[in-house]
């Protein structure tokens, strides 16, 4: 949207009955004799803009009844003030807004989009060029919004700093955890030497199991015997079931062989038990193995943490290298402003007015 000026028309306006400029892109210049309205222009933008002057005092002793001011703008929109018998409206595009006293509707004000900023008087000094260096630097700061950008870049340090010492403390945590894991590498050792005594255990008992069947069948052979021992049917019966058992004492003497390859086991794990001080270490031992595993598991997050971190810092250093650039143009502009005022002729060649310059005030 193109909200340039385009024409000014004034309805009993002070001293124009009525009158309308087209005004030109760029910037333009009314030139006249005094007293002939050129400041009325000014002051007709004013009364739209804030209501001042207020009262009748910009109606004129013509007997019109009617005053009003439109200003027409490049974009279509149209902001007209009108006053009649002491009642103030406006409107917008042909649409009507009241207006109680000399108040100027919010509607208005927005469209408008001006302030005093905008209106140079003709007895006031030239704008900036009387504000002081340090003035200047205040409005530039106002309207670039470099105090929100220092308010922001103070509070990326602060975050910096705490930043840092999160990862300080993060680094000391690790440097604790992997100390931590290293004194429990035994851990895994052990855990291997529990499963292989599990193992070995497993096999005792089933040793145990066969060794006490065999020793019930020899007993059912022996009660057999000495039952139908007067038999001889019963004895040749008997006859082949020692055949048979010879075969199972054969097997009974293979068990004692292995027996014997067993007690040797036995005697490994207690050199295994001996060297875990008991079940009361093993299970302090799977303790500590799970504690590892919680270590290891917040050593990943700590890892994480760090990296968000730096992430972090990366973007703070950007921060820091934007807020070197404004400085930068800061600098550039301040010296441009002196340049301005070195080069200012000491009479206004339009309206031939001394120029009070800052070190005369």
């Amino acid at each position: 949207m193109d909200q340039t000026l385009k024409s000014i028309e004034l309805n009993n306006f002070l001293n124009h009955p009525h009158f309308k400029v087209d005004l030109q892109p760029g910037i333009n210049s009314i030139t006249g004799d005094n007293d002939k309205g050129k400041s009325a222009i000014l002051t007709a933008i004013s009364w739209v803009y804030d209501g001042k002057p207020s009262g009748d005092t910009v109606e004129p002793w013509t007997g019109e009844k009617h005053t009003f001011v439109k200003l027409s703008f490049v974009d279509g929109l149209i902001i007209t003030r009108h006053r009649k018998k002491g009642k103030n409206w406006y409107e917008i595009n042909d649409r009507k807004l009241e207006s109680i006293g000399n108040s100027v509707p919010d509607e208005i004000t927005k469209a408008l989009n001006l302030s005093d900023i905008n209106f140079q008087g003709q007895a006031n000094n030239l704008w900036p060029m009387q504000l002081t260096d340090g003035q200047f630097s205040k409005l530039i700061n106002k309207y670039s919004n470099l105090e929100e950008a220092h308010i922001k870049l103070k509070q990326l340090i602060s975050e910096e700093k705490k930043q840092r010492e999160q990862l300080e403390l993060n680094k000391t945590t690790l440097k604790s955890a992997l100390e931590k894991i290293e004194s429990l590498k035994w851990v895994y050792e052990a855990q291997g030497m529990v499963d292989s005594a599990h193992v070995i255990q497993r096999t005792i008992d089933d040793f145990d199991r066969k060794h006490t069947e065999t020793q019930a069948i020899l007993k059912t052979i022996q009660e057999t015997a000495l039952r139908h021992s007067e038999n001889k049917k019963v004895v040749d019966v008997f006859s082949k079931k020692m055949k048979s058992a010879r075969g199972t004492c054969d097997e009974i003497q293979k068990i004692e062989t292995k027996s014997e390859q067993i007690k040797d086991i036995c005697s490994q794990i207690k050199q295994i038990n001996a060297r875990l001080r008991g079940k009361a270490k093993i299970q302090r031992a799977s303790k500590e193995l799970k504690q590892a595993r919680l270590l290891i598991s917040e050593y990943s997050e700590l890892t994480n943490g760090i990296e968000n971190t730096e992430s972090k810092l990366k973007s703070i250093k950007s921060v820091n290298s934007r807020i070197k650039l404004y400085n930068k143009d800061m600098e550039t502009i301040k010296k441009q402003i002196a340049e301005i005022r070195k080069n200012l002729p000491e009479v206004c060649p339009l309206c031939k007015m001394t120029i009070i310059r800052e070190g005369d005030l």
